[in-house]
Order: structure tokens, then sequence, then C-alpha cells
């Protein structure tokens, strides 16, 4: 059974439930050939923050939804996370309203797509 161990920061004071997001990733994980619990950093931050580290380590200089940090010390052996997920609330925010769903459910998908490439799957 693959599970998550979640550490979850909001920065932002937002009303998003850790354990949503939980409940979602763990969700993904059953569909996948993961074996074993996944220690999975997300951080919940505003558009300044994330566009810092998207210019950083990007080199683009304007916000984005969300980013992923692979940690190098990552071993299915150890408790070592699998990485960080970053997610703007205000970038969530805007693509929920225009989605039509609520920032919980567009926060959990963020947080999927970042596991996704935490775990190796990336845009063709």
């Amino acid at each position: 059974m693959s599970g998550v161990i979640l550490d979850f920061t909001d920065t932002t004071n937002s009303d998003i439930k850790a354990d949503k997001v939980q409940e979602h990733l763990e969700l993904i994980l059953r569909r996948l050939p993961v074996v074993g619990t996944v220690n999975v950093e997300i951080n919940l931050a505003k558009d300044p923050t994330i566009q810092k580290l998207n210019a950083k380590y990007l080199k683009k200089d304007q916000p984005t939804d969300v980013l992923s940090f692979a940690n190098p010390e990552y071993s299915k052996n150890s408790e070592s996370p699998l990485g960080a997920v970053i997610i703007s609330v205000d970038t969530a925010a805007k693509q929920a309203d225009s989605a039509g769903i609520s920032l919980q459910e567009e926060v959990n998908m963020l947080a999927g797509h970042g596991l996704l490439h935490l775990l190796g799957y990336n845009h063709s």
C-alpha cells in the first residue's frame, strides 16, 4: 500500500486543508507503480515568493502556479523527503476562478502535478 507523509506549510493563511491535499496525493499514488510511503513537502506561497524561485531556478521572472524540487538526498531506503512542491495560492486562486472550481480543488491538482514531477513524470 502506498501512502504519503505530508510536511505541509502555508505561509499565506489560506483555508486550504492539508488533509484534503494528502488524500488527493494518496489517491494518485494508488494508481501508480509506487511501492511504500512517500515523504513530500507541500509549501503554499504567494506570487512574489514563487516568482523569485522561478527566476532563480528556471530563469523565468514571472509567477507560476507550481514548482517542484527533487531532493538529491532522497533514497527509497531512508526517511528523507522525495522533494518539495511550492504552490502559488495567488495564481491557483485565479486558475480556480477561471475553471469554476474551488481553490482547494486547484491546490490539490497542483500538488498532484508537483508530486508527479518528483516521481519522474515530465511534460513531453
